[in-house]
């Protein structure tokens, strides 16, 4: 006789799914806020506080899968920098930190000229001398993923596909997709959602966003992007490790 897992049992047992699954599409969204274009909102969640309180309440359901793995230190000690970089921000006039942030940024990943840190997977390829952005192997690439998820560039913009913020905000699309399956109770859809996460991260960002992450902790002067590639980088790593199975 074939025993079956109650319903209910099921039930708890998607939810609990769907909750990591949506902690990891929340992680992922507040990386590519943060290596966007500074906004006065990104200010606002720094001075608050809020930015790395809501990265502790999704770590709330992460915890719980990765304490078998021996990760939990790899969750919580790249957040402490974090922590200080926002103590210290709190009290700072709101448009300087505004301008401060975007002049970091603008040198970093903008120029004038060449920037300091290209934020393109185009240009993590070693084989490549001189990348050409938005028509590069890369670029094409990274575009068709998206396509196979549903997901088209939004009309007339001109960044390339293949921005270090662009491709961690479609990891939270398709995070987010996977949490909603999981809770509907479809087993077959999230497995599907997260065999695109994993295969993204293993194509794309898992394979070029450490070395951008670390040269950006490197060589950036600001303390929160220095903090905040700290944090990326250790999280990024981690999810890469994963496997459908899980």
């Amino acid at each position: 006789m074939v025993s079956q897992v109650p319903p209910k049992a099921a039930d708890a047992a998607f939810e609990k799914l769907s909750h990591i699954a949506l902690a990891r599409a929340n992680v992922f969204g507040l990386l590519a806020r943060a290596f966007f274009d500074p906004t006065g909102d990104l200010v606002q969640k720094l001075q608050s506080g809020a930015f790395v309180s809501e990265l502790h309440v999704y770590f709330r359901d992460l915890l719980t899968q990765q304490v078998h793995r021996g990760e939990v230190n790899d969750l919580l000690y790249p957040l402490e920098p974090l922590h200080a970089v926002q103590s210290d921000m709190a009290g700072l006039d709101p448009d300087a930190l505004l301008k401060a942030l975007k002049v970091e940024y603008a040198r970093l990943f903008i120029g004038p000229g060449s920037p300091e840190i290209p934020p393109y997977e185009t240009f993590y390829n070693p084989n490549k001398s001189k990348p050409l952005l938005m028509v590069s192997a890369e670029a094409v690439a990274v575009e068709k993923a998206y396509h196979k998820a549903g997901v088209a560039i939004t009309a007339g913009l001109n960044e390339p596909p293949d921005h270090f913020a662009t491709e961690a905000e479609f990891l939270y699309f398709l995070c987010g997709q996977e949490s909603d399956c999981w809770s509907a109770g479809d087993n077959s859809g999230a497995r599907r959602w997260r065999r695109l996460e994993l295969d993204f991260l293993e194509k794309h960002l898992g394979r070029w966003g450490g070395d951008f992450c670390q040269r950006v902790e490197t060589e950036s002067t600001h303390p929160f992007y220095q903090s905040a590639a700290h944090f990326a980088g250790a999280f990024i790593k981690m999810e890469s490790t994963h496997s459908i199975e899980e």
